[in-house]
């Protein structure tokens, strides 16, 4: 049986609406299981991290630490850890403002969201 050969495509793994004002739209607070667990420890990471952060700056950090622990999570599915090692499979992460359209990207050799055009 010969691999699958890679193909382009996306997965949406949230979306953020450019007229919330509130993470919570993004991932709603829970009191329980794993996606309170989840929620703790994003907001963790960037309170920690980055406590000089507030209001639409503490957001954006949260949307980036938010999409970084989805691609590290998604990472750890034995389906997908396959691929990746045996290099059938790449992953990418964009982050794109609906309002100025600007997009991050992540860049695993500097472990940091860019703007897509440094890329280059």
């Amino acid at each position: 049986m010969s691999p699958i050969p890679p193909r382009p495509g996306k997965l949406h793994i949230g979306h953020y609406p450019a007229c919330a004002d509130d993470f919570s739209v993004l991932l709603p607070p829970t009191t329980d299981g794993l996606r309170a667990r989840f929620r703790a420890t994003v907001f963790g990471a960037v309170d920690d991290t980055y406590p000089e952060l507030t209001g639409h700056d503490h957001i954006e950090g949260l949307v980036g630490e938010h999409a970084l622990f989805q691609l590290e999570n998604l990472q750890m599915h034995p389906f997908i850890r396959d691929r990746l090692d045996a290099k059938l499979l790449k992953l990418h992460l964009w982050i794109v403002n609906d309002q100025t359209a600007r997009t991050l990207a992540y860049t695993p050799h500097l472990g940091d969201l860019v703007p897509i055009e440094e890329m280059r």
